[in-house]
């Protein structure tokens, strides 16, 4: 590995927890947190890894920043947070790390998203809103402001519970996305 390059890192400890960071050696530092987490009864559910980069120092100040809008930073530090799903976390993680510009300020805030999700309940109006609850690839559930709101002619909205989509996801406010394009998928 060349010198000043590292690697940056998304964990989920099993209590729902995300911690985020940088390193050179992945190997080390994943058994460092696996036996640090052990001495609170806590273990790590899933983890990410970006590839060696420049750019690690700069992207996880990013992350961090992003993160904190998302959601809620724990009492642990300024590299845990709450209430951020692991999916999303990722696909935070994965648009800074694809950024390459560290002085032109991309990252700073939420990237809109596209993955797979599953619906978990039928589309409802909330507050003059249509809203729709997600089931993201990590099993963490959102709820989703839909923007794209043509009707079926049953005068329902089309997605129906248990249904695959690739949605496009943009950050609105804590607790809150908005949805947008949401195109079937086939189940794997």
């Amino acid at each position: 590995m060349e010198s000043g390059k590292e690697h940056l890192y998304v964990l989920q400890f099993n209590n729902g927890v995300i911690k985020v960071g940088r390193t050179a050696d992945p190997r080390t530092r994943n058994v460092r947190h696996e036996r640090d987490c052990g001495r609170y009864g806590l273990t790590i559910e899933r983890r990410w890894f970006s590839g060696e980069w420049a750019g690690a120092h700069w992207a996880e100040q990013q992350l961090i920043t992003i993160l904190a809008k998302i959601g809620r930073r724990t009492p642990a530090g300024r590299e845990y947070f709450q209430d951020v799903a692991f999916s999303i976390a990722c696909e935070q993680a994965r648009q800074v790390y694809s950024t390459t510009c560290p002085t032109c300020g991309n990252g700073v805030v939420p990237a809109p998203m596209r993955m797979a999700a599953i619906v978990a309940n039928d589309a409802s109006d909330e507050d003059g809103s249509l809203v729709c609850d997600f089931r993201l690839p990590c099993h963490s559930v959102i709820t989703g402001r839909l923007h794209d709101q043509d009707m079926a002619p049953d005068g329902r909205y089309p997605l129906r519970r248990g249904e695959h989509y690739d949605i496009q996801l943009e950050y609105a406010e804590i607790g809150a996305w908005d949805v947008w394009a949401a195109e079937p998928r086939m189940p794997r």
